[in-house]
């Protein structure tokens, strides 16, 4: 189980090693370091000539912002021509002159966004949950089973295994709740039920959209942001979503929401499917990569001993969310969590099924 305290601990100094600004793009230069053997952008912030290396994500984002292909740029980079991607990102730079926001962490840009994206940060998200469950979490009757943060996102489950069912003999789920957020500009606040299957700690997220919250505000002024804003309204905006995230983490974990969801479970169990021509369907319908589909072939014909009899759709969704087990990739492990869930709000055709 994941220590709450110490991963809010580990949040906060990376905030603390965070610095944001806004800057037009023709105050902005790539170049390339041969020591490092690495693009590095250079920006001017309030007349100071800064430095910062990039991660693969937000050199995305700067291709994306310019209009560049992501192909095209990988391509130059993949066979040393450093000079002429500079070429082509500088110029654009030069002729730009939409502001960006340029997000950093330890001399290295982590996000390069619209200056109308609007910050909310992993650790007021955190900070939020963390309130909303502390009563629940000192007295154990909750379980933090992971929070990680990736370049694009964070992400937190927990569980509450008082609030369980039983879908067949041994067949034992509980009633969880997954929170996501980009400060990265890689998707929005969400939070969303969490279904938990005991068996093999397989999980699922179910798509119900609770709460999504988008980071689009208004355009900011060039210079630093100020991560402490003291203007009223801010702060009430602030005080409300954090009120609405504690409302929904602890609404989502409620008997009666997770009811809904094992009853479409239930339903799930009894429809009777044919391998081979769901897992084309699915491969197509959510773009699965080739070791992906395999994979999930190869979990559903390898089902655990409570699935017993033919496979249904039920097992289809544990397939999918015991390939996600396996998956090195954090963001990807994610989302093919969230495939489970799509599965099972999904009318499979019916070349696919049993009738």
């Amino acid at each position: 189980m994941i220590n709450l305290s110490s991963f809010l601990t580990e949040i906060n100094e990376r905030k603390s090693n965070r610095l944001d600004f806004v800057a037009p793009a023709n105050t902005l230069n790539l170049d390339y370091d041969d020591a490092q053997g690495s693009y590095v952008l250079g920006a001017r912030i309030n007349d100071d000539p800064k430095q910062f290396n990039l991660n693969h994500s937000s050199k995305r984002q700067i291709c994306d912002k310019l209009g560049i292909p992501a192909k095209y740029f990988d391509y130059l980079e993949k066979y040393g021509h450093h000079d002429l991607a500079m070429d082509n990102i500088n110029y654009l730079f030069k002729h730009g002159d939409e502001n960006n926001t340029v997000r950093s962490v330890n001399g290295t840009v982590t996000a390069f966004l619209s200056d109308r994206y609007d910050v909310v940060d992993n650790d007021f998200i955190v900070g939020a949950v963390t309130e909303a469950i502390k009563d629940d979490y000192v007295n154990e009757n909750l379980n933090v089973i992971d929070a990680s943060e990736t370049d694009k996102k964070l992400y937190m489950k927990i569980t509450k295994p008082s609030v369980n069912a039983e879908i067949s003999k041994g067949d034992i789920v509980e009633a969880g709740v997954i929170i996501s957020n980009s400060e990265t500009g890689h998707g929005a606040i969400n939070v969303n039920p969490f279904i938990n299957r005991l068996i093999c700690l397989n999980g699922m997220t179910v798509n119900d959209a609770r709460f999504k919250a988008i980071h689009l505000g208004g355009a900011k002024e060039e210079g630093v942001i100020n991560h402490y804003l003291t203007d009223e309204t801010k702060k009430k905006k602030m005080e409300y979503l954090h009120a609405q995230i504690g409302d929904v983490v602890n609404g989502s974990l409620k008997q009666s929401v997770f009811q809904q969801s094992v009853d479409k479970i239930t339903d799930a169990s009894k429809e009777i499917i044919k391998p081979t021509e769901a897992i084309e369907i699915i491969t197509d319908k959510y773009q699965l990569s080739q070791d992906e589909s395999k994979s999930i072939y190869d979990s559903l014909a390898r089902r655990d001993a409570v699935d017993a009899g033919d496979p249904s759709r039920w097992s289809l969704i544990n397939a999918v969310t015991h390939t996600a087990k396996s998956i090195e990739d954090i963001d990807r492990k994610q989302e093919l969590e969230a495939i489970g869930g799509k599965i099972l709000a999904f009318v499979m055709p019916k070349q696919a099924r049993v009738l």
